[in-house]
């Protein structure tokens, strides 16, 4: 089983859902701390939960997803419940996107049929029937081992904290706009540098 980690202060609760949901639908956490940076700062607390995982789900659509699904290893989780949990997502990431989408949203995060349609923006009969697609695909992929996989995916990401991943990837962005700013100053002072240079030639070649 896993144990949630009470070393570091947790994100606010939006925060924490548009992560756990992003790195759900992408498998990549640095694209899952990328959404919690960049969704406009009046979504905290105030927004209507569907609404949320509506805006969430449509910008991880254009996210990248992860190559292959390898959840990391963390001292919170044994490894046979991670080697569960893995094998859970992998196997749902390779259903359609819709399908994903309802998987998650339903078997993960055990939402009612009126929530699933609102996030997904589709009726709730097109949402149950991804549901269907993905369950029975999920079902012909793990056999059975879908119950304990399930199980295990649910326990490992209610116990994951994204605080040092969303950290970790804030101070990355913080680097790389330093770095920008570095080489936008160089520019900015090596062409003032032609420019005035180019000035005394002009200036001196004309007396």
């Amino acid at each position: 089983m896993c144990v949630a980690s009470q070393a570091m202060p947790s994100p606010s609760p939006t925060d924490r859902r548009v992560w756990r949901l992003a790195f759900l639908l992408t498998a990549n956490p640095d694209a899952a701390s990328t959404l919690v940076s960049i969704l406009p700062a009046p979504r905290h607390d105030a927004i209507e939960p569907a609404i949320l995982d509506r805006t969430i789900i449509q910008n991880a659509r254009s996210l990248p997803r992860a190559d292959a699904v390898n959840l990391s290893a963390t001292p919170l989780c044994a490894p046979a419940t991670l080697t569960l949990a893995t094998d859970a997502l992998a196997a749902a990431h390779k259903l359609p996107r819709q399908p994903l989408e309802a998987w998650i949203l339903k078997r993960i995060d055990d939402l009612d049929d009126l929530h699933i349609a609102r996030a997904m923006d589709c009726s709730k009969t097109a949402a149950r029937t991804h549901l269907a697609a993905a369950d029975e695909a999920m079902a012909l992929r793990l056999a059975d081992r879908l119950p304990s996989a399930l199980a295990a995916l649910r326990d490992y990401i209610d116990s994951l904290d994204p605080t040092p991943l969303i950290a970790a990837h804030r101070h990355r962005r913080k680097i790389r706009r330093a770095n920008r700013l570095k080489i936008a100053a160089g520019l900015i002072a090596a062409a003032l540098l032609l420019v005035t240079y180019i000035t005394l030639r002009i200036i001196l070649e004309s007396r």
